[in-house]
């Protein structure tokens, strides 16, 4: 009787725990059913939220010339800074013999869909001759620095690490899409549409399309540390500043 009980007791403690973690999110708008989601309630197709080919076309089209989100709703800043930006940094463990294991950055443009759309994943567009494409080769995990001071809101008006001047390291795996997928129209477009002159490189050095598989999201927005927003709330937050029908 007494064991029946401790395992009751056991199964209802392990319940209240894995609830916890999502009762400190409030409610997302899930794009791809649009409709407002419970933050309390799964996601029925699993996790991490797929990411393809369910991106809309979106019924606003961000500017970096508005006010930016209030500092509460840190998933759609960060999905704001995210679209807004036209470049970023990657980093890689690098190869090279003279600096072998050591961390490693470049700059590189940076597209999450064209200014109408915006899939929250970071695309980007290599060439094997660039260093920091052949350290991700041997060791595609990266972590990508994102910078609000590229919008109107910062530039000229705080320092670049000014806390206030927001920005969000994207870390997970940088991975070439495949040819053929059905991401690869949506790569060339956001890529393209946002970075015309991409489309006259040199061929010859064999460009090709990467995304980033989100693992984790940290926004810093404010003096007194970080914050690390849900993989899924990120997702499921859009980058327009307000909740649609505001």
């Amino acid at each position: 009787m007494l064991v029946h009980l401790g395992i009751l007791l056991l199964c209802v403690a392990l319940n209240l725990d894995t609830g916890t973690a999502d009762k400190q999110y409030s409610n997302y708008y899930d794009w791809q059913h649009k409709h407002w989601v419970s933050a309390n309630e799964p996601y029925i197709g699993g996790y991490p939220k797929p990411e393809f080919p369910w991106v809309p076309d979106a019924p606003w089209k961000a500017t970096q010339n508005v006010p930016i989100p209030p500092t509460s709703g840190a998933a759609r800043l960060a999905r704001h800074i995210v679209h807004n930006a036209d470049w970023a940094v990657v980093t890689s463990i690098s190869t090279m013999h003279s600096i072998r294991g050591y961390p490693y950055g470049n700059v590189f443009y940076m597209s999450d869909g064209p200014h109408s759309k915006s899939s929250g994943v970071p695309f980007f567009y290599f060439t094997p001759m660039d260093q920091s494409a052949q350290d991700l080769s041997q060791n595609y995990h990266t972590s990508v620095l994102i910078t609000q001071p590229q919008g109107e809101n910062c530039r000229g008006k705080k320092e670049p690490d000014d806390p206030r001047c927001a920005h969000v390291i994207l870390t997970g795996k940088l991975k070439r899409v495949k040819i053929p997928s059905m991401e690869l129209p949506f790569a060339e477009e956001a890529i393209f549409s946002r970075h015309p002159s991409t489309r006259n490189w040199l061929p010859e050095h064999q460009w090709y399309f990467l995304k980033l598989k989100v693992e984790q999201v940290m926004l810093v927005n404010f003096v007194g540390g970080p914050r690390y927003i849900n993989v899924r709330e990120y997702f499921w937050a859009s980058p327009e500043l307000t909740k649609p029908g505001q």
